[in-house]
């Protein structure tokens, strides 16, 4: 610090101030502090609140990416990575994790969780690369990018663990009925076409297809849309159109691809979302009952 004194000049620092002030809107979550030593309090003290040195708390830079899905949009964090890779460079086994409320993500994901706490979120799909956070209304969008960005950056920079120690993510589908059925020759095709082919593809786009099962006889396929891909306008198009097309024509016994929803979850959120909205109700009503209660008080 008192190297660079002896090179400090008046001149110097009113145009690094005016640097300062003309790019710190390029400088995401910027912290300055300014500070002098004696030497140069005592030399100069017209300026000796001049910003004399920037220590600066590094941020993230957070591109934002949109997606097919009007209600989704990636944020992809420059230099960092979201969910462990292990080691493993190979795209077809990326690994992947799609949380759809709070509650879900409970046990896995502390990132997960922030980002719901942010009003408007319904689900966040997360890999490697980046997170897709879904809302429940496009309107909502220009409060919960900059939010969804500064979580990002806060939760990184912490060196928290985005996923929790008990959990694996690599045994996130063990007890689906389906899960060790890829001994048999077709499926064991359809799930590195699914890998290879198909997934790369839909993840650029912020979503992900998983494998939930085939049947022999029938000959139907059954896939699970998450991400950016779950309630997206054009997803049947690409289930349709694009995999089942893809998969027919390289595996004769595939004769349909349909999309698996998951009855259970979809009644369990249905169910959380009808106990929250009566609790809220109910504060509501309590809140203005106490409000009426001392107005008539004070008329009184």
């Amino acid at each position: 610090l008192d190297s660079l004194i002896m090179m400090t000049h008046p001149h110097w620092f009113r145009a690094m101030n005016k640097m300062i002030s003309t790019h710190a809107s390029m400088l995401s979550r910027a912290n300055y502090s300014v500070f002098a030593s004696k030497y140069f309090m005592k030399r100069s003290p017209c300026i000796a609140t001049t910003t004399l040195s920037i220590r600066c708390k590094r941020g993230i830079f957070v591109q934002i990416s949109q997606t097919p899905n009007v209600l989704s949009q990636k944020f992809v964090p420059t230099g960092y990575k979201i969910l462990p890779t292990d080691g493993d460079t190979n795209q077809s086994n990326a690994k992947t994790l799609d949380i759809s409320s709070y509650k879900d993500a409970m046990n896995k994901s502390g990132l997960a969780r922030e980002l719901f706490v942010v009003e408007g979120i319904k689900n966040v799909f997360m890999t490697s690369e980046y997170v897709t956070v879904t809302v429940d209304d496009t309107t909502k969008w220009p409060d919960v990018q900059g939010k969804v960005v500064g979580t990002i950056n806060d939760y990184l920079l912490s060196n928290k663990p985005v996923l929790e120690s008990n959990f694996d993510i690599n045994q996130q589908f063990e007890n689906d009925s389906n899960y060790d059925d890829e001994d048999d020759e077709v499926v064991a095709i359809i799930r590195e076409l699914i890998d290879t082919r198909i997934r790369p593809n839909v993840q650029y786009d912020g979503g992900d297809v998983i494998y939930k099962g085939f049947d022999h006889e029938s000959g139907t396929l059954s896939l699970q849309l998450v991400g950016a891909c779950k309630g997206c306008a054009s997803s049947q198009d690409t289930l349709h159109n694009g995999i089942e097309r893809m998969l027919k024509f390289y595996v004769p016994e595939v004769s349909c691809v349909e999309e698996f929803v998951d009855d259970e979850q979809d009644n369990l959120k249905a169910i959380n979302e009808k106990a929250f909205d009566k609790v809220q109700q109910k504060l509501d009503q309590e809140k203005n009952g106490t409000g009426t209660a001392s107005s008539s008080s004070t008329v009184e």
